[in-house]
Formats: structure tokens, C-alpha cells, sequence
């Protein structure tokens, strides 16, 4: 009786261990689940993580360097955006930082065509703030229209001294002051690419580990 006490609690202890979720990099990870329930009823157990699925949550997580300072549970992430070669950062401090995965479902086609892994990988939180060390303001060429963007102007217009209040997060927020941008990977013949949902003719999104300067004295 008491072997048979000690194989269930056995179990017990793999089963919660199994439905934990699981860890890239030192940070919970999570598959987007997709079917469709009843409200109010149960959340399911976490969905098992391929190795690919790993993969893709370690290379995101080295793209957005979240760092951590001192020794508070906050993690903090620089976004850099080029607009048209000029580069403005926003830091954001993030709260209850998880990653969460939005693996796509491969056709046989694309299976054919080298794919091997598709989806998008984003930063969730429990609370999210943001400090902007300089913002710009477009101011329009004389030729505005009628030339290439080239002669579009920006200059400094604003720059802030404090974080803002804390939000909850946004989920894929289009405008990249909200929070961290979400990257896209791809997995063809054996190769990953990452690229952010943001990226667009003229304007680029990028990374960069967060430095004591880049916070609010």
C-alpha cells in the first residue's frame, strides 16, 4: 500500500511539473492556445514546447536583450527606431515579463518550399512603463509631394524627464512607443530569419541592452 502511495505521488509531482510551462533564457514561454472554449471554463494546461519553438523564443529573447538592474524584479528593454537615419530610443520597464509564441500551422506547400518553422514571438507583462529620452516631431520640405523622402525634416522636439504611469500591456501595439515590437521568425532550409512587425520602407526597428544612461536620473 505504501509503494502504491508513493508511485501516485510520483505522478502527481510529474504531472504538475509537466503543466509548469516552460523556461528559455531564464524566462516563462508560452504557446498562444488556440482553440475556442466556453467562457468561464478552465485554462488549460500549458501546450507542450517544440524544440523549434525554443529555438525561436532563444533568438527573440537575444534580439530584445531584457536586462535586469539591481535587485528588483524588473526587467528593462531598449527599442531603437531608425526613422530615415535618424535613431531615437524608447526603454520600457516591464513588470511579470513572460514570451509568448504564435506558432503557424505549415501547409504541405510550404513544407516543400524549405519551410520549417513560422510565427510571432512578443513580450507579455503584467505591467509595462516607458521613457522616451527624445521624441521627434516630422516637419514637411518645401517640395513636400513632389520629391522623395529625402527631403522630409525632423527635429527634436520634446524630451522627457520621468517614466510614464504604468499600463497594462497592449497586445501587438502598431505604435512603437507602447511596448517592445513583436518579431517575426522564419525557419526555411534550415535557416532563421527575425524581423519586426514594424519594419517599413524608410523605417527600422532594432535592439540594444539597456545601459545605466538610458534610464531617468
Amino acid at each position: 500500500m505504501r509503494i502504491l502511495v508513493r508511485i501516485l505521488l510520483l505522478l502527481l509531482l510529474v504531472v504538475s511539473v509537466g503543466c509548469s510551462g516552460s523556461t528559455v533564457s531564464g524566462l516563462p514561454v508560452r504557446l498562444v492556445d488556440k482553440e475556442l472554449r466556453m467562457p468561464g471554463s478552465s485554462p488549460p494546461p500549458p501546450l507542450p514546447l517544440t524544440s523549434l519553438d525554443k529555438e525561436a523564443a532563444r533568438l527573440a529573447i537575444a534580439e530584445w536583450k531584457p536586462t535586469r538592474t539591481g535587485n528588483g524584479d524588473s526587467y528593462f528593454v531598449c527599442q531603437i527606431r531608425n526613422e530615415h537615419e535618424i535613431a531615437l530610443n524608447a526603454v520600457f520597464e516591464l513588470k511579470g515579463l513572460s514570451v509568448v509564441i504564435d506558432s503557424h500551422t505549415l501547409t504541405d506547400a510550404d513544407r516543400l518550399n524549405g519551410w520549417e518553422w513560422r510565427g510571432t514571438v512578443w513580450l507579455d507583462c503584467d505591467a509595462v512603463r516607458s521613457y522616451i529620452p527624445k521624441e521627434t516631431k516630422l516637419r514637411l520640405g518645401p517640395n513636400w509631394g513632389l520629391s522623395s523622402v529625402g527631403h522630409e525634416e525632423y527635429e527634436i522636439v520634446d524630451e522627457d524627464t520621468t517614466w510614464s504611469e504604468w499600463r497594462p500591456k497592449q497586445l501587438m501595439s502598431s505604435d512603437w512607443r507602447d511596448d517592445p515590437a513583436d518579431i517575426t521568425i522564419v525557419r526555411q532550409n534550415g535557416e532563421w530569419r527575425l524581423e519586426s512587425s514594424l519594419n517599413s520602407p524608410g523605417r527600422t526597428f532594432g535592439f540594444k541592452k539597456v545601459d545605466p544612461s538610458d534610464l531617468p536620473r
